[in-house]
């Protein structure tokens, strides 16, 4: 009803070459509005969380789960705009992302539309793994600082100071958003998965949300040196696998490499919207 009004006055008040123009300015009110104002869904979300209570310390990126930093709050926003204006995009099965707990977002990997993409269909803010050579000195190290990126050595066997620094996260009650694949799928399919989410799912003992993009790897492959656009994304989550489920516990000699599977046949069995409709 709201959007419908809002159209409606805007069609009076503005020509029609300039209605994307007006909804484009209606949108950074409402995020500005956002910023400074308590969230309201401080009120719908079944937790009590109070975002303004926490402290910020030197050296901490973000420590809110209900308040991002204005970068990232502005970036999502960009994003959101930008994959819900030049692809068909849809979101599917957000609720099953819990909003009041730690939990792991594993996600497909073969677009470099994966991530803002995944990010955008979360009501939260959700952490994800960068490149460590991303966060040099000077602004751009700056800038991925505040997008709630966790630096990682991909070139290192094991990085155990990003691996530290999610678990931490996790038990702060944060979500992260990670990519199990470890590197972009070349025939987007889903490819075997690095045991490491495994560990950090056995460390952790949180749900872990299973997510599978659907025709990024048409829209933006590894290959291809620009996007095509208008090109139809559909972003599933799926049913959280909980630790009682996935985990053998500790006795077992495979520990990691049964919860890995566990994840690995999740993510598969999820199918397009288009396949079930």
């Amino acid at each position: 009803m709201l959007g419908s009004c809002h159209s409606q006055a805007c069609e009076r008040l503005f020509p029609s070459g300039h209605l994307e123009f007006c909804n484009l300015h209606l949108g950074a009110f409402i995020l500005l509005l956002w910023l400074l104002a308590p969230s309201p869904l401080d009120k719908l979300l079944p937790c009590n969380i109070n975002r303004h209570s926490v402290t910020m310390k030197q050296g901490a990126i973000y420590d809110d789960p209900m308040r991002p930093p204005f970068l990232f709050a502005i970036s999502r926003w960009f994003f959101r705009v930008v994959v819900e204006d030049f692809f068909d995009v849809e979101f599917w099965g957000e609720e099953h992302v819990p909003q009041c707990r730690a939990c792991i977002l594993a996600a497909n990997h073969c677009s470099f539309l994966d991530p803002p993409a995944v990010a955008v269909g979360c009501i939260r803010s959700t952490f994800s793994l960068a490149r460590k050579t991303l966060f040099k000195p000077g602004i751009r190290g700056r800038f991925f600082s505040q997008l709630l990126t966790i630096p990682v050595d991909r070139d290192g066997a094991g990085d155990i100071s990003a691996i530290r620094n999610v678990l931490q996260k996790l038990k702060a009650g944060q979500s992260i958003l990670i990519f199990p694949e470890g590197k972009r799928s070349l025939d987007g399919e889903i490819q075997p998965l690095k045991r490491g989410i495994g560990l950090l799912a056995a460390r952790a003992q949180a749900p872990v949300v299973p997510v599978r993009v659907f025709g990024s790897h048409w829209a933006w492959n590894s290959s291809m040196k620009n996007p095509k656009f208008f090109v139809p994304l559909r972003v599933v989550y799926g049913p959280p696998l909980m630790p009682e489920v996935y985990d053998p516990g500790p006795a077992h000699e495979d520990r990691y490499g049964i919860i890995t599977h566990h994840i690995h046949s999740s993510l598969l069995a999820i199918s397009s919207p288009q396949q079930n409709s």
